[in-house]
């Protein structure tokens, strides 16, 4: 024991000794355990990778070690739900039938994309900005509609 539980229990132990183990526990779980507010469980649902797969690893275990009774399958299917996209496609292309082969099949994957070269993106140079122009409409003239049938039909009537 040490750091913060070592200088409870000394204090402790001196000034309000315990009768019982339940007692020390109780005490002990008191001073150092959750709120009772905490939910593992809905932490464990939110929780996603953020950097690499060991930290997501070690996270992941330390609220599942918070949880009980929650069966393999869920358990398996939360851990790769919460793996970034491309290396969750990969695991879960690969059908893990454990957390175990699971938590090793995504650090197989995160080093192999460590492996591969990074693209380059090369920008396009840039282009000179010319508005867009568009075709002039058509000129129309102002000159009279003119059918030569129709004249022709009307000129003996003396139209």
């Amino acid at each position: 024991m040490d750091g913060p539980a070592l200088a409870w229990y000394q204090w402790t132990f001196t000034n309000t000794p315990f009768c019982t183990w339940d007692d020390f526990i109780q005490s002990l779980e008191n001073r150092f355990g959750d709120s009772p507010y905490t939910s593992h469980m809905g932490a464990l649902a939110k929780l996603t990778q953020t950097s690499i797969v060991s930290a997501y690893v070690t996270a992941y275990e330390a609220l599942i070690n918070r949880t009980i009774d929650l069966l393999a399958p869920f358990l398996l299917h939360n851990f790769v739900s919460g793996l970034q996209p491309h290396i969750h496609r990969e695991v879960q292309a690969l059908h893990p039938t454990t957390i175990i082969e699971a938590q090793r099949l995504a650090k197989l994957q995160e080093e192999k994309l460590a492996d591969l070269p990074s693209p380059s993106i090369i920008p396009s140079p840039p282009s000179p900005h010319k508005p867009l122009l568009l075709p002039a409409p058509p000129s129309y003239t102002s000159a009279p509609f003119h059918n030569q049938a129709l004249t022709s039909a009307r000129n003996p009537q003396g139209m």
